[in-house]
């Protein structure tokens, strides 16, 4: 997801630096609209998605008193 970010931040750079003309620019607009479309549909993925089995837990790990098992 952050090398499509980093991608897509890179060819957006190169389009307004090097300003190509015709199909190059079309192309690579595309591109960078495609790549940025990517990681925010990854990201959406990463964030909707819940596990398959519940989370069991670190025991490691304290919890507030009123949720400790007697």
């Amino acid at each position: 997801m952050l090398a499509f970010n980093g991608l897509s931040s890179a060819m957006a750079w190169y389009l307004n630096l090097a300003r190509p003309q015709g199909l190059l620019l079309l192309w690579l607009t595309l591109m960078a609209l495609g790549n940025a479309f990517m990681g925010m549909w990854l990201l959406w993925r990463l964030w909707s998605e819940t596990p398959s089995e519940p989370l069991q837990g670190d025991h490691h790990v304290q919890v507030p008193a009123d949720r400790q098992e007697r």
